[in-house]
């Protein structure tokens, strides 16, 4: 009796689907997401052999199983620890705004209803920042010891961190530097990370 040529088909797919489980159970957490696109390939494979196998059916099951099964393992990221990393992100844009010295990039940073603690307005700000922005040449910002924690209110962040910040006068050749640990709460708009209130500490000039 001659052999049907979907029987060897299935049983090279048979073959190549239990060397995925192998491979699977060995793989980097790095790798376990592609092997979802692996599983699709071999069930459109045994679709077009178009005849039923048992044990490719039973194999197909299983390796779905060891890919979920793996999947479980990697850790998750909880909400709070994601918009840690954005907030994280956040301030390296804005020690970009500022380095940058553009006083229109820093205040797009900065919420509407901004207040400080010593009493700085909105206004003040502005203008604070840009009277620094033409005194200076050159202008670093350097953040170390960024703590990034929880507020009471869900769309809120407790943010403290050191600051130092060099301004250069080339033609005077004059070197200020400005250090300040600075506390404040950062609230999450829209989407948009913003700062919210500064409760101490100065970021917005160097005296």
């Amino acid at each position: 009796m001659p052999v049907d040529p979907r029987d060897t088909d299935n049983k090279l797919l048979l073959g190549e689907i239990n060397s995925s489980i192998t491979e699977v159970k060995k793989a980097t957490i790095q790798n376990i997401e592609s092997n979802f696109s692996t599983l699709a390939n071999y069930r459109l494979r045994y679709s077009y052999i178009n005849k039923q196998n048992s044990e490719v059916e039973a194999a197909l099951d299983n390796l779905e199983k060891v890919i979920m099964a793996e999947m479980s393992k990697i850790p998750q990221q909880d909400d709070k620890t994601a918009e840690k990393e954005k907030i994280k992100d956040f301030y390296r844009s804005f020690k970009a705004a500022y380095e940058s010295k553009s006083d229109f990039q820093v205040m797009s940073l900065i919420s509407d209803s901004w207040e400080s603690q010593d009493g700085t307005m909105i206004s003040d700000l502005e203008d604070n920042l840009r009277n620094t922005f033409n005194m200076f040449n050159d202008i670093q910002y350097i953040i170390s010891s960024l703590i990034i924690e929880p507020h009471q209110e869900s769309d809120k962040f407790n943010v403290s961190y050191d600051v130092e910040i060099i301004g250069k006068i080339y033609n005077n050749n004059i070197t200020h530097k400005e250090k300040s640990s600075v506390n404040e709460i950062v609230i999450i708009e829209s989407g948009k990370i913003k700062i919210f209130r500064t409760l101490n500490g100065r970021f917005w000039y160097v005296q």
